[in-house]
């Protein structure tokens, strides 16, 4: 451990889209407290903070529960901007959730102006799968073509919850890694360059 004292874990911002009403802030509540909230106040945006431990190292999660129903694209964009990872969620039992999922991603997309931004599509209430609306199929062939990871889950029974948090937190210490190697390489190149007038 090569850790020098008093130095804070590495902060991971992960941002939760998704319409309202599929569950994101039942997810949050689970994965932070360990517990289910059946009926939540529709959420304004919470932001929630834990350590955890992550492949040996201790690490925080900062998770930015986004309402569903943001008025304000200005705002929405704002929170996009900040975020290094991305849980967007739909619930399986309600089909236009899972189209909304879509332009979630564009705006992610086009905010972040980056194809490879860690981010995780999540199929909530796996417990209601007598009520399924969206076929596994058809979700994983969405998440097929935009080369993301498909996972479902359930707050109700915890299923999965911690799964797709610590996958993005993988995915974003791995994007972030890439990107310091790149950077260096970069700084080195410069250093090692001439200017021919």
């Amino acid at each position: 451990m090569s850790k020098k004292p008093n130095q804070q874990p590495a902060l991971h911002k992960v941002i939760m889209v998704g319409s309202g009403g599929v569950g994101k802030s039942a997810l949050t509540l689970q994965f932070m407290y360990d517990e289910f909230v059946e009926d939540y106040e529709p959420t304004k945006a919470d932001s929630y903070r834990k350590k955890v431990v992550l492949d040996g190292e201790e690490v925080q999660i900062d998770i930015l529960d986004t309402a569903g129903q943001e008025d304000y694209a200005a705002i929405r964009d704002n929170y996009f901007r900040s975020g290094e990872g991305f849980l967007c969620v739909f619930s399986i039992t309600e089909d236009e959730s899972f189209q909304a999922t879509q332009e979630f991603r564009d705006q992610i997309l086009r905010v972040k102006n980056d194809e490879n931004i860690p981010f995780l599509l999540v199929g909530n209430k796996s417990d209601l799968d007598e009520k399924r609306k969206v076929s596994l199929a058809e979700s994983s062939a969405r998440a097929q073509q935009w080369g993301v990871p498909y996972v479902e889950t359930s707050a109700k029974t915890r299923d999965n919850v911690d799964k797709v948090f610590f996958d993005l937190l993988r995915k974003i210490v791995a994007q972030k890694a890439a990107e310091n190697s790149v950077e260096k390489k970069e700084d080195t190149a410069a250093k090692n360059c001439c200017v021919i007038m």
